[in-house]
């Protein structure tokens, strides 16, 4: 009761004429208004997956569907497309206002502490079925990788997902959100027990960068990189050309040691791969990183200014 009235029916296909008896169309998700008065100096904003609204453009009218109290009617209303990332770039995250900001629900606060086994709730649309609940426990934290795909720091948790619920809130058991559910591990394409949430410090991460920026595009420093059989440091395996990393000189053979001042050199392989991949796409193109690389025994200081 106290954040069902935060969460949203999204409908991608527009507004239905309610007088018409209209019905939302395709391309149903889920969104929730969350606490931005941090980060953005508003007290809510609407957060959903960026598969939910990608191929629209940004600035594009939704539908947005309100709770009323029935769970099964939704008060339909105009929403903007404010921006968004790339679900096939491991940054599903998008943002969404309401045309009349009069109609804003409470903002719910994020939460980025999380165990494992601890209890968790899911609101949202699934197969179309307005604001469903569902519970579970969180089953792992922090996976890269879904069946082959990179996802970067994903939670996992065996609360019911079903298409329609992307984009929305999981809750802990103090109604704040802990993450946005955006996708399942399936052999039959339903649910199967295991669902997967974007972290909510992603969720703050974005909303820092569209404070900088106004969007959510994923930077790059356009470089292949693995770790060195030999030191164990990310090495850059390859350089792409025209690229925003060759224009700074980096080059193939290159160590990273550090971006931003984010200490790169100490971390184990993967904790490197993903501290460095978390910082440069949270940065818009056009933002310039500052990398440190070690070269032939001397460490050189390069300044990137990102692409896509």
């Amino acid at each position: 009761k106290k954040v069902e009235p935060s969460v949203v029916f999204l409908a991608m296909s527009g507004v239905p004429d309610e007088e018409k008896g209209g019905k939302p169309g395709s391309g149903i998700c889920t969104g929730f208004f969350m606490d931005a008065t941090k980060e953005l100096g508003r007290p809510s904003l609407i957060a959903t997956n960026a598969h939910c609204v990608e191929k629209l453009a940004v600035g594009a009218e939704i539908g947005v569907g309100l709770y009323t109290g029935d769970d099964n009617r939704p008060k339909m209303t105009k929403g903007k497309i404010l921006a968004y990332g790339s679900s096939s770039n491991a940054k599903d995250l998008a943002f969404i206002e309401l045309v009349d900001p009069s109609l804003n629900r409470k903002g719910l606060p994020l939460w980025t502490k999380l165990d494992r086994g601890e209890q968790v709730i899911a609101i949202g649309n699934p197969l179309g079925m307005t604001f469903s609940v569902s519970r579970g426990i969180i089953s792992a934290l922090e996976r890269n990788q879904l069946g082959g795909q990179f996802v970067l720091e994903m939670n996992q948790s065996d609360v019911a997902v079903n298409p329609g619920n992307s984009g929305g809130p999981l809750f802990n058991m103090w109604g704040s959100v802990v993450g946005i559910n955006t996708m399942i591990a399936s052999q039959s394409g339903g649910f199967e027990g295991i669902s997967m949430s974007v972290p909510a410090s992603h969720i703050i991460l974005g909303m820092k960068q569209y404070a900088r920026t106004g969007d959510l595009k994923a930077g790059a420093l356009q470089v292949e990189v693995s770790p060195s059989t030999n030191t164990l440091r990310l090495t850059v395996r390859k350089v792409v050309p025209k690229g925003p990393a060759e224009a700074a000189r980096m080059l193939a053979g290159d160590e990273l040691i550090a971006v931003d001042g984010i200490d790169l050199d100490t971390k184990e392989p993967e904790a490197a791969m993903k501290a460095f991949l978390l910082h440069v796409k949270f940065r818009s193109p056009g933002e310039t990183v500052a990398v440190t690389v070690r070269r032939g025994g001397q460490d050189l200081a390069l300044s990137v200014t990102l692409g896509e």
